[in-house]
Parts: C-alpha cells; sequence; structure tokens
C-alpha cells in the first residue's frame, strides 16, 4: 500500500500534469479568440472598403449622368437653333422666289 507522502506525491505530479493541460487549452483558446477577432476585423474592413468603392462608383456615375445630361440639354438647344434658323432660310428662299416670280412686288 503506497504512503500518505507517495500519493501527496502523486497527487502533487498529476496536479502539475493538469495545470500544464490546463495552460495548453487555454493558450488555443486565446489563439483561436485572436484568430476569430482577426478575421472579424479583416471582415469589417474589407465590408468598409467596398462601401468606400461603390460610393466613388455612384459619385462617379452621377456626374458623368450629371455631364452628359447637360451636353443632351445643349443638344436639344442647338437642335431647335437649327429648326429656327431653317425655317428662316426657307422663309427668305420664298421671299427671293416670289420676288424672282413678281420682280416689282406686284
Amino acid at each position: 500500500m503506497p504512503t500518505r507522502k507517495e500519493i501527496l506525491e502523486a497527487l502533487a505530479e498529476n496536479l502539475d500534469d493538469l495545470s500544464d493541460r490546463m495552460g495548453e487549452s487555454s493558450d488555443r483558446y486565446r489563439d483561436a479568440a485572436d484568430r476569430h477577432g482577426k478575421s472579424i476585423e479583416k471582415a469589417g474592413s474589407d465590408f468598409v472598403a467596398g462601401l468606400v468603392g461603390g460610393a466613388a462608383v455612384l459619385a462617379g456615375g452621377m456626374i458623368v449622368g450629371g455631364v452628359l445630361r447637360i451636353f443632351w440639354d445643349l443638344l436639344g438647344v442647338l437642335k431647335e437653333r437649327a429648326e429656327e434658323i431653317q425655317k428662316k432660310i426657307q422663309m427668305i428662299e420664298s421671299i427671293i422666289a416670289i420676288k424672282k416670280i413678281r420682280p416689282h412686288g406686284l
């Protein structure tokens, strides 16, 4: 039968082993938690970068759309002006044709 001293020594040895295992387990959990935290931080950073990129694309699209709208409006004004000029030219040509038919305004 083991003596009390041998039992206490075995118990102390078992406690040391258990303490080592608990420390190793704690280290593994801490490392896993660190990796998890870093992955969450990276995911958040990637998400924010995506939002910023999307906002930049949206702002660029709005600017391009605004510029195109200005050009479209300008094109409409130029078209209207060209139609007015064409009507005046037709009117002048008609007046010239009438003058040729009636040289003295009769």
